[in-house]
């Protein structure tokens, strides 16, 4: 018998080839895919709450850390806890724009001044209480000397209040600082126009009562803060007499600089008045976003470094820096700015620092 030689059939090794092929792409696919889907978001670049980064086109809103402060209102309204807010977005209210912590110094036109160290119990931002006091027998004239003394009125920077029939004045010896008085025109000039009232009265402005049991705790000599009443045929009264006036300046003050401080009405008579400060906007903006009165604010912002300033966009959309500054111990103090002396303003707070407040949108003009 004849013996035959087996030979392999060139078809099937071609098809066993391409099965193992086969077999091999499919599993580097899932080998892919097991890869990709145990890395899904690990390349997305995750929100940086507290320094401003943005996803997608929402610009998240930075968290700022607030101190656990109980104080009492400055002008005697009630004792507020702040709430620290730590780990929790803050809350914008309408209208109110949010401040947040940056994460880095500003870089734009960075010099240091020297500002005198006495000047800490000046500006419009100092704080004027019993425990901080200053004497206005040597720093501020009585009303009646700023009368016709053009001279004065410029060294003190005070302008006297104009009428604008959205008012009404019992006299003409008012003033009040250049910012102050524009502010308070834009401020009465939108309350009538939502109110379609000028009965409000501005009963004071600066003035120095040097016959008060304590005439250093008059806040009306920085020039910086206002009488408001309404006045009927049984006397003169505080805005509370109008709950609808009232609430207008209490929802809307801060929008044009002010802060409410308090309500007085004699109890011997039918006088009495409602009292507002200008602070400036950046200021004020942030008091209303975090529900602080002066002494409150003063103690949180003293803890923000030019390094990790507060940022606030107020009403007319202009971009604030604020930071504080510690006096030092020698005549003067070294104090960081931004820009020229149109970019920034330096107030003392009557308890040993400055308050620094750069117009940011200025810069680079």
């Amino acid at each position: 018998m004849k013996n035959k030689n087996k030979t392999a059939n060139p078809g099937l090794l071609i098809m066993a080839l391409l099965l193992v092929l086969l077999a091999l792409v499919v599993v580097l696919v899932a080998v892919i895919l097991a890869t990709d889907t145990g890395n899904k978001g690990a390349n997305d670049t995750p929100i940086q709450i507290g320094s401003g980064t943005t996803s997608g086109s929402t610009t998240q809103t930075p968290i700022t850390t607030l101190p656990q402060d109980t104080t009492t209102n400055q002008g005697g309204t009630q004792s507020t806890t702040v709430p620290n807010t730590q780990g929790s977005t803050t809350t914008q209210p309408p209208t109110t724009t949010t401040p947040g912590t940056g994460t880095t110094t500003p870089q734009p036109g960075k010099t240091n001044i020297q500002v005198s160290s006495s000047a800490t119990k000046s500006g419009a931002l100092i704080l004027v209480n019993n425990d901080n006091l200053i004497n206005y027998r040597e720093k501020f004239p009585a009303r009646s000397e700023l009368v016709g003394n053009t001279a004065l009125q410029k060294e003190l920077g005070l302008v006297r209040v104009k009428g604008t029939g959205n008012y009404k004045m019992p006299h003409s010896n008012h003033f009040l600082t250049e910012n102050a008085a524009e502010y308070f025109y834009d401020m009465m000039e939108a309350f009538v126009k939502q109110n379609g009232s000028s009965d409000i009265f501005l009963r004071n402005a600066y003035y120095c009562d040097y016959s008060e049991k304590i005439p250093h705790a008059n806040i009306h000599a920085t020039g910086n803060a206002v009488d408001l009443q309404i006045m009927n045929d049984n006397g003169q009264f505080s805005l509370k007499s109008n709950s609808e006036f009232y609430k207008w300046f209490i929802d809307n003050c801060n929008d044009y600089g002010y802060i409410y401080v308090g309500d007085t009405q004699n109890s011997s008579s039918s006088s009495g008045y409602s009292t507002f400060r200008f602070v400036g906007t950046a200021h004020s903006g942030c008091m209303e976003v975090y529900s602080m009165d002066l002494e409150q604010y003063l103690s949180y912002i003293s803890k923000i470094t030019a390094d990790s300033y507060l940022r606030i966009t107020d009403k007319y959309n202009v971009e604030w820096w604020i930071y504080y500054v510690e006096a030092s111990n020698g005549e003067t103090t070294e104090v960081p700015v931004y820009g020229d002396e149109s970019c920034y303003e330096i107030s003392g707070d009557n308890r040993g620092g400055f308050i620094v407040t750069i117009n940011s949108s200025k810069l680079g003009q």
